[in-house]
């Protein structure tokens, strides 16, 4: 069986199930936005400043009304619940499900020897890569587009340009850190260590947005495409960097990966 098939199929079943997810979550969470703003209750939210300890330095009424203005904006709606919250937690979820055991495993269960004796490392560092790298792109895509299928019915403005400045940002994002679960799978020797540091890999790319001069660095802003939804488009400069920075950790993990003894 071709390697980068056999590699797919490794990964099937973890694809399928984030796959369903992605459009079941998109489905009830875009067309049923009537229901869900049925659900949310403005006079609590506004009993709640009133009784605030700052109710006294805050202009409650003009926060209400921009409130009720955002709350009444489907669009709005459709970034923040979809790409500013729940599509952006499924993306980064499915990288670290679609890498974190792509080494690992072959090193826990010792069969890397066995797939070096019949393949070159590169045809398995790269069918390994390419495998990962396809089927997580696909689920953004999945993710990017399906506000655009479902605009039409739903009652909001989406379009095929601003479906594609979602995908190029979030799937850069996406890729780049799918690099650097690889790079902690290939240094890992169990499929343990690759999830625990690539939790505290996303802790550490949070810290940005708690300093107002590091803002601009926080990684997970541009996942969720906040200056495409605010009109400003796709944030070249961060894609180009993160261009860079993902090619230098599949450089590194190529380069582990080819001096490492199995």
């Amino acid at each position: 069986m071709n390697l980068f098939v056999k590699e797919v199929n490794d990964l099937r079943t973890r694809f399928l199930i984030m796959f369903l997810l992605i459009g079941i979550s998109a489905y009830f969470i875009i067309v049923y936005y009537d229901f869900f703003m049925s659900l949310l209750d403005i006079n609590t939210i506004k009993e709640a400043l009133e009784l605030s300890p700052l109710s006294g330095y805050i202009d409650s009424e003009a926060i209400m009304q921009q409130l009720t203005l955002l709350f009444n904006d489907i669009d709005f709606y459709v970034w923040s619940q979809w790409f500013g919250k729940n599509l952006y937690q499924i993306i980064v979820l499915s990288t670290i499900l679609l890498a974190f055991s792509s080494f690992a495993r072959e090193a826990e269960h010792n069969t890397m020897s066995f797939l070096l004796s019949n393949f070159t490392r590169w045809q398995i560092f790269t069918s390994k890569v390419l495998a990962g790298s396809m089927l997580l792109m696909v689920l953004v895509a999945e993710g990017c587009f399906l506000p655009l299928i479902l605009a039409p019915g739903a009652g909001y403005s989406f379009d095929l340009v601003t479906a594609c400045s979602y995908l190029l940002q979030m799937g850069l994002a996406a890729i780049f850190l799918y690099a650097a679960v690889i790079l902690f799978s290939v240094l890992s020797k169990d499929v343990i260590k690759p999830i625990i540091a690539s939790i505290v890999l996303l802790v550490i790319l949070a810290l940005p947005r708690l300093t107002k001069v590091l803002s601009s660095l926080y990684l997970l802003r541009y996942m969720t495409g906040f200056d495409i939804f605010i009109g400003r488009g796709v944030h070249y400069t961060s894609v180009l960097l993160l261009a860079l920075l993902t090619a230098a950790l599949f450089w590194i993990a190529w380069q582990v990966y080819e001096k490492k003894d199995f």
